[in-house]
């Protein structure tokens, strides 16, 4: 849909414009939409809708994937908190691809994507024909006609962020430190000069010292 108005615009105090959304708003994460904020809701705006997507999924999934869609918000909504839950103004959420009804935040699978919040202000409430099942599809054809203004804000995610993987069992080891099974003192004692020499030697690995990863060398 194009952009009806330069002055009617959408922003968010977690991410500037084109970019990285935090962590905590990944569905893999807290899964929490960030704060949104919007000014010049035209005069007669009668009710507010959003829609998050994701363009760069075309080439993973085959369609745009759809984050978040909400419709009927009160233009007076301001702010959008964190973790906002649109029922609470009176509002409705329809549902995002993860068959989901509500937010799912970023979760690339691929690469770095870019996700779009767009926000559109319409000359009036949309009806009952919506309900939770909902798809962003639905909403845009119900918009069809209504929309007095568009805003839009981006951001950017990876499937793998430096600062922070949410598998903690993907992190590498810290640098020049290995963890290793202390065996009882009783079982030291036990064994034999050969056997302990016999027991490193296995430990070792062919062509000289164990090398151990460092941050440098990335996760596999």
């Amino acid at each position: 849909m194009p952009t009806h108005s330069r002055t009617h615009t959408i922003r968010s105090s977690a991410f500037a414009d084109g970019d990285r959304i935090p962590d905590q708003y990944g569905y893999r994460n807290a899964n929490v939409n960030p704060p949104l904020e919007f000014d010049g809701v035209p005069d007669g705006a009668a009710s507010l809708a959003l829609v998050v997507d994701d363009l760069d999924a075309v080439e993973p999934a085959g369609k745009i994937w759809d984050h978040w869609i909400v419709w009927n918000i009160p233009p007076e909504q301001q702010p959008i908190p964190e973790g906002w839950d649109p029922e609470t103004a009176g509002a409705r959420a329809g549902t995002n691809d993860f068959g989901e009804r509500g937010y799912g935040g970023p979760s690339p699978s691929d690469r770095e994507h870019t996700y779009r919040f767009r926000l559109f202000a319409l000359e009036t409430e949309l009806g009952t024909d919506l309900d939770t099942e909902a798809t962003a599809a639905d909403l845009e054809s119900a918009m069809d006609g209504h929309v007095l203004a568009t805003a839009t804000i981006e951001g950017t995610r990876g499937r793998i962020q430096p600062d922070r993987d949410p598998d903690p069992t993907r992190r590498s080891a810290p640098a020049r430190r290995t963890r290793v099974r202390a065996l009882p003192a009783a079982a030291v004692r036990a064994r034999s000069p050969t056997e302990r020499r016999e027991s490193r030697a296995r430990l070792r690995p062919r062509g000289g010292r164990a090398r151990v990863r460092r941050r440098s060398d990335g996760v596999g």
